[in-house]
């Protein structure tokens, strides 16, 4: 048994990049098919919106907000490249499609 359970690993190892026929469905973030064999982007939402949000409360630090290490530490390693990634990713979405 693990006692170091990283839940960012199960966000940053799933597939970005599915074929519409392919749905994966996590709950509220399904989604939405379009036309069958189109490639659809999976990046994660929540992995996205967490990003957004920590910058955000980054520029209020000087207002006395405080960012959990956790979510700091994430941000500051994973944010450039996953940008990147999800850019390329949406790239080959478009053209495919």
């Amino acid at each position: 048994m693990e006692d170091s359970h990283n839940p960012m690993e199960g966000k940053l190892s799933k597939a970005i990049l599915v074929k519409n026929d392919d749905v994966i469905s996590d709950g509220k973030n399904s989604l939405v098919q379009s036309k069958p064999g189109h490639l659809e982007s999976n990046f994660d939402r929540q992995l996205f919106n967490l990003m957004k949000e920590v910058s955000t409360w980054k520029k209020l630090a000087n207002f006395g907000a405080v960012v959990p290490s956790y979510s700091d530490d994430v941000t500051v390693v994973h944010k450039e490249p996953l940008r990147v990634l999800r850019e390329y990713v949406m790239l080959a979405v478009r053209d495919y499609n």
